[in-house]
């Protein structure tokens, strides 16, 4: 049979379809576009919710709701290394039961202290996860408490980090899809700034308990230079019970 189409025909075709890759090529770095904007403004919105208190526990808290929020997890888990106890100790939980907080996870110890340990970002299909170190028998047990025979699922952990040490890590917990790399460096971004929170926090609450214990100095002073001791206990007194309530 004859060719239809003319070579002239071929060429402006060939040109039309060129044209048309490029429009498609265009719409989807338009799209890709969008969702960048669309992930810096959920990531400065969350930034900005962590800042918005003062009080560490407060702060804390915050910080598991908005890792939550951003990667659409079901739990959160915020974990500080306690030297003292030379483990992970939770101190901030969304999605588990109390019993999360009973946990100590060494450095090393399941996702969490994998994290802790390497100081990288670990994301996972499900849990148990056969290239992790297991938790240890208590640890388990008290993870199936607080998730009460829920799916593990999808997970991932960010560390915590401070002019380059791990102070804690932060674990999202059955987040329903698989995470990607965007996701990961977002969670990363969110982790950095919570890391610089905490240290505000921390040194917040470090300088008010200073300032306590030097007006109960003050107070003890003054009981040697004045006879109504009485009155310098009562205020003495009030010192102490602030000073108990600000630090547990």
């Amino acid at each position: 049979y004859p060719n239809a189409f003319s070579p002239e025909d071929i060429t402006f075709l060939q040109e039309l379809a060129g044209v048309f890759s490029e429009g498609f090529r265009r719409l989807e770095d338009l799209k890709n576009l969008e969702q960048r904007a669309r992930e810096a403004e959920a990531l400065a919105a969350a930034i900005s919710a962590v800042y918005r208190y003062a009080d560490l526990g407060q702060r804390l808290q915050e910080i598991v709701h908005q890792v939550r929020e951003l990667v659409g997890a079901q739990r959160c888990l915020l974990l500080l290394y306690d030297e003292a106890a030379g483990a992970l100790v939770p101190r901030a939980r969304e999605g588990y039961g109390e019993e999360v907080l009973q946990m100590k996870i060494v450095p090393g110890e399941g996702l969490s202290g994998q994290v802790y340990a390497t100081g990288q970002v670990y994301a996972n299909q499900s849990l148990p996860d056969p290239q992790l170190r297991p938790l240890s028998l208590q640890n388990l047990s008290l993870l199936e408490q607080a998730i009460q025979g829920s799916s593990m699922g999808p997970s991932a952990g960010i560390p915590l980090k401070l002019r380059g040490q791990v102070i804690g890590t932060v674990v999202a917990g059955q987040v329903g899809r698989i995470l990607g790399e965007r996701d990961l460096v977002l969670l990363e971004r969110l982790a950095a700034q919570a890391s610089l929170a905490i240290e505000r926090s921390q040194h917040a609450r470090e300088l008010a308990l200073n300032l306590a214990l030097q007006r109960v100095r003050n107070q003890i002073l003054e009981m040697q230079e004045v006879a109504d001791w009485e009155v310098v206990l009562r205020s003495l007194h009030r010192e102490l019970h602030g000073l108990v309530d600000f630090w547990f």
